[in-house]
């Protein structure tokens, strides 16, 4: 595994274990930014992709299990 993947899926473990609680806005705004950089990072930063970056990481943050709910 690649160091950026083992950082990302650290992440998803650290984002996906949020306590039980839903996440403020605050929260969901960080998160998603980080995974819109790691997606456009993937890509090796090409520009023009930034809408369906963001998009896809509120879809993937939206979709994280949320345990002890």
């Amino acid at each position: 595994m690649s160091r950026q993947a083992a950082a990302e899926a650290r992440w998803l473990t650290r984002a996906s274990l949020d306590q039980g609680r839903p996440l403020t806005e605050g929260e969901r705004e960080q998160r998603i930014k980080e995974v819109a950089y790691f997606r456009a990072q993937r890509r090796g930063f090409a520009p023009g992709h930034e809408i369906e970056d963001w998009l896809a990481a509120e879809e993937e943050i939206d979709n994280i299990p949320r345990f002890f709910q």
